[in-house]
């Protein structure tokens, strides 16, 4: 290009433009569309997110297999004990019952602690690794135990929750009238 010459181009109408209509109309053109171009990347983004959190929590209610159910937050011992192997192995379940207490084993030195998870006649032992929880030797404990079944048939819980014993009853009505 020559500095000395001019350069003039059409537009859409057939008028003649030069250098500087030409690139001012450049800029305006090109800033509206990076605005159109940012806009349509954000509802992109924004559909994809969406779409993603609606995928998952479609996909969490049926998937049951190898734990990652989330339809249910517990099973009772003896619904565990109504499953079949092959549906229990490698299998993260969560298994809610009460505690043996004269099943108790704790050693303090391993941190190994070990029970019997009870439903009526119900039982499933259970190994944990962990801290022992101070409320467990109640005679009413209840627990939510997480894991998962070894080979040798005993629960390897990874997660322990003692449940609080109700401490509170049901206030005389009769003494407020």
């Amino acid at each position: 290009m020559c500095p000395d010459r001019k350069h003039f181009y059409f537009d859409h109408e057939g008028s003649y433009m030069n250098d500087k209509k030409l690139s001012g109309l450049d800029a305006a053109a090109a800033l509206e569309g990076s605005a159109e171009k940012r806009q349509r990347n954000i509802m992109l983004i924004a559909s994809v997110a969406v779409f993603s959190v609606l995928a998952f929590l479609i996909g969490s209610a049926f998937i049951k297999d190898k734990g990652l159910s989330f339809t249910y937050y517990y099973l009772e011992v003896d619904e565990v004990l109504a499953m079949s192997p092959e549906e229990l192995q490698d299998r993260v379940i969560r298994i809610a019952g009460d505690v043996d207490v004269d099943s108790i084993r704790w050693d303090p030195v391993n941190m190994i602690l070990t029970m019997d998870v009870v439903k009526g006649d119900a039982r499933i032992s259970t190994w944990y690794h962990g801290i022992k929880p101070d409320n467990l030797e109640n005679e009413d404990a209840s627990v939510v135990v997480m894991g998962k079944f070894r080979e040798d048939g005993v629960f390897e819980v990874k997660q322990l929750l003692v449940q609080c014993p109700s401490k509170y009853e049901a206030a005389d009505v009769s003494e407020y009238k």
